[in-house]
């Protein structure tokens, strides 16, 4: 049930990764095409682009925690036996996770304080929208980082998030 689930949200990401950068590569290009044929531009596109960037890197950052493709330094764990290496990559996905936590809650503040004083991001959608993806993006990650910690401490599948 839990190997399901996690297909499942990993489609889900890669095709919600692959939306995006289509987005943005129709956003771009219709850009360029508007300027060489009628020398003029959706003054917005750049504020569209930056959003999408933004999307995709949050959303290319939880595909990298679920394919454990992230950045990780793990001097350590190398000379480590292998029961040691399993303590000491869970500790660090639990403490990894604790620190997406946090940065899940301080996006969760950035929504909140936007849509206190709300302002467009650009074709009228309020700019909170935009940030949300910041509070999504590290709760993932951090559901991903303390699945893999647990998998690691407990016998079974090694903790695939």
């Amino acid at each position: 049930m839990l190997a399901r689930l996690r297909a499942v949200l990993g489609r889900l990401e890669d095709g919600l990764a692959g939306v995006l950068m289509l987005l943005l590569v129709a956003v771009s290009s219709l850009q360029i095409l508007r300027r060489l044929l009628f020398h003029d531009g959706w003054t917005e596109s750049e504020a569209a682009a930056r959003a999408l960037v933004l999307w995709i890197g949050l959303v290319g950052a939880v595909a990298a925690t679920r394919e454990r493709r992230h950045v990780r330094i793990d001097l350590l764990a190398r000379r480590l036996p292998a029961w040691g290496r399993r303590i000491a990559e869970g500790l660090a996905a639990a403490f990894t996770a604790g620190i997406c936590a946090v940065m899940a809650w301080q996006g969760w503040q950035l929504v909140q304080l936007e849509r206190a004083f709300p302002e467009p991001a650009f074709a009228g959608l309020p700019g909170w929208w935009i940030t949300l993806i910041l509070p999504a993006g590290f709760a993932l990650m951090a559901l991903r980082f303390l699945l893999d910690a647990l998998g690691r401490m407990m016998p079974g599948d090694g903790g695939r998030a």
